[in-house]
């Protein structure tokens, strides 16, 4: 059986999540154009939840957004035909043969990719192999102050007269733009935002005279501004950690349909010690809680190797028995102490919810560990086994 540790993932609430989100986007009173399509962001194991049951949880999504190459190829194989799209795209000139046997569309991001793509596709001509393949859909990404990854907005005609060198080969498709806000959370970067779109909107839409596909909204500007989601003429959300119940900031605009977002995972280990405290006796390295009565206090089967945050305090929550307790001193590598006085019936093989259904959200541990969503859902450890919730796909 192996230690009483679990991390289970509920399909089911992915699906709901993304439709909820999908929806309320699409049906916001100030998008006028309608033509919004979902890209379901499963980067980084999707997020840590698995990628198999994500895919199954974002069944309908429009397309997926991954970093992995090899991700894309093997759900490619596996037959899965929604749109790809690699975030950070491609490395290696290599990989461009990938991406046209898949039919992978890929980010855009630097000189270096173009370069690979125009001698790759103009070897491909030559020898004579273009009829075999797919194309490769590109949406050009530009930097608009993440200052991470792209091309400045004023560069836009420079690359789009590249990219039609490009598209003589054949092998180009569809050619999109995107963008990523840094302070699209932020209440103090209103402004910023709506300059960075005046800005974007003035040299990135137009390709060839036409409109080009945008992906400019990501899970805060999805939920804050879900009218930058209609800026042309096909809109691609790319929702990340929404998808997977994580809500950390406000929303902006009482006309955007409210969520009801639930958890992709749950975090539950059982009860595997109980000790009975007297008055003056403490618990864990430190002493960091001390009986001020008699106290109950149940060992549960979970420690920061498992991912669980050394930071939390004895303020955290937790889920037992459809009561809430709290910890107990400090987070130990294996071990989590908690006080369960005021639940009497617990016992040797008690489940408790670290985060999840029947316990409190991942957010609400991140804000008690001085930490975010994103980084407990990827810091599962793999020794932590996951499973599908009973009855879902």
């Amino acid at each position: 059986m192996g230690r009483p540790i679990k991390a289970i993932l509920h399909t089911n609430n992915l699906a709901s999540n993304l439709h909820q989100i999908t929806s309320s986007v699409r049906n916001y009173p100030k998008n006028t154009n309608k033509t919004i399509k979902t890209l379901a962001v499963v980067k980084a194991n999707a997020y840590g939840h698995g990628l198999g049951a994500a895919i199954e949880g974002f069944a309908d999504a429009d397309g997926l957004g991954l970093i992995d190459l090899v991700d894309a190829e093997v759900l490619r194989k596996k037959g899965n035909t929604q749109e790809i799209l690699l975030l950070e795209g491609f490395f290696h000139k290599q990989d461009i043969d990938v991406l046209l046997e898949g039919g992978i569309s890929t980010a855009l991001h630097s000189p270096y990719q173009i370069a690979y793509l125009k001698e790759r596709l103009s070897e491909m001509a030559k020898e004579s192999i273009a009829k075999d393949l797919k194309k490769i859909n590109l949406f050009i990404k530009f930097n608009t102050g993440m200052n991470r990854l792209g091309f400045k907005p004023s560069e836009a005609h420079e690359i789009y007269d590249q990219i039609k060198t490009l598209k003589s080969t054949g092998l180009i498709g569809t050619v999109g733009t995107m963008m990523h806000f840094a302070n699209a959370d932020s209440d103090d970067h209103e402004v910023q935002v709506h300059t960075i779109v005046d800005d974007f909107k003035k040299n990135c839409l137009e390709f060839e005279g036409r409109k080009v596909p945008v992906s400019i909204c990501n899970s805060a500007a999805c939920m804050r501004f879900p009218e930058l989601a209609s800026i042309s003429g096909t809109n691609w959300i790319r929702p990340g950690c929404v998808l997977y119940g994580s809500q950390y900031f406000d929303y902006r605009d009482s006309e955007f349909t409210k969520l009801d977002l639930k958890p992709g995972m749950s975090l539950v280990a059982d009860v595997i010690a109980i000790q009975n405290l007297k008055v003056g006796d403490s618990v864990g390295y430190g002493s960091k809680f001390t009986a001020t009565k008699p106290s109950k206090i149940a060992i549960i089967a979970c420690g920061y190797a498992d991912g669980y945050p050394r930071s939390a305090d004895n303020n955290t929550e937790v889920g037992v028995l459809g009561k809430r307790a709290k910890l107990a001193g400090r987070v130990s590598m294996d071990m989590i102490a908690i006080d369960v006085t005021h639940i009497p019936e617990v016992n040797i093989g008690t489940p408790v919810v670290l985060w999840g259904e029947g316990g409190p959200s991942i957010d609400e541990v991140a804000k008690m560990s001085g930490r975010i969503a994103y980084e407990l859902m990827c810091g599962i450890a793999p020794r932590v086994p996951k499973g599908i919730a009973n009855g879902q796909a």
